[in-house]
């Protein structure tokens, strides 16, 4: 009984642990936490091209550029863009 119990123990472990998948979303926030922006960029340019009206997407983006050096590049490319999230 007790080799049984061992058995879905271990079973259970290893189901929880394969299905504990980041989001996009998710990893790019981790790499800007680890310091790593210039790898959470490009990750999080896709996700604004796909999602343009989400405000924090827009804030992250922008941060990650920031911390990248290269919020020079986004504030030029945003110029002629007279949206909401330009403004943000």
């Amino acid at each position: 009984m007790r080799g049984l119990l061992a058995v879905a123990l271990v079973l259970t472990g290893c189901a929880t642990t394969s299905s504990a998948q980041l989001s996009e979303r998710e990893r790019a926030q981790v790499l800007v936490q680890r310091g790593d922006a210039k790898s959470a960029v490009p990750i999080l340019e896709e996700l604004h091209a796909q999602s343009r009206h989400d405000f924090a997407l827009a804030r992250a983006l922008a941060e990650a550029h920031v911390k990248a050096g290269s919020a020079d590049a986004l504030l030029a490319r945003l110029q002629g863009n007279d949206t909401a999230i330009s403004h943000y």
